[in-house]
């Protein structure tokens, strides 16, 4: 596990032997080729879109050919930036483009690659409806099992390492 908060680190070192402090958006702790599987739960949305791509490229860095990078993330749903230390929401399709070059070039950053999409898994939510009571101005859930509304607000997406190219 990977945490730039030394206080986690810290205290998590104590339980467990496979704790680094460092920052996962610069330079990882680890040799070229080192991982068989790494998997990022919930941290990309955390970065800016340097950061972001800084990290995808120190993962391809660390992982073995063969190996799988899995990443967990949200994506712009209402509750999104409830969590005031949430950067931005990536969808899967910039994931697409810059590790399995679906997009040949692109005019901000140059194209990662080395990758082939294995397998996205989408996570969604049960939208509450309320109501608005005219007399009180109470709000009331709505909540009739027949007429359940669903929303996408993650996913995780699995990616195998082919090339160090």
């Amino acid at each position: 596990m990977v945490d730039a908060n030394k206080n986690t680190c810290e205290e998590l070192s104590k339980k467990y032997k496979n704790v680094f402090f460092a920052d996962a958006s610069k330079t990882l702790p680890f040799s070229d080729s080192f991982f068989t599987i790494i998997h990022c739960s919930h941290l990309i949305e955390h970065f800016y879109p340097e950061q972001l791509y800084s990290f995808l490229l120190e993962c391809k860095r660390c992982l073995k050919i063969d190996g799988y990078l899995i990443i967990s993330a949200p994506i712009l749903w209402p509750g999104f930036y409830d969590d005031m230390s949430h950067v931005k929401p990536y969808n899967e399709k910039v994931l697409l483009n810059y590790l399995t070059c679906i997009r040949k070039s692109n005019s901000t950053r140059e194209i990662i690659g080395g990758f082939s999409h294995v397998e996205t898994v989408k996570r969604y939510y049960i939208i509450k409806e309320t109501i608005i009571n005219i007399n009180t101005g109470e709000e009331i859930l709505q909540d009739n099992e027949n007429e359940k509304k669903i929303a996408q607000n993650g996913y995780t997406i699995v990616f195998k390492k082919i090339t160090d190219e």
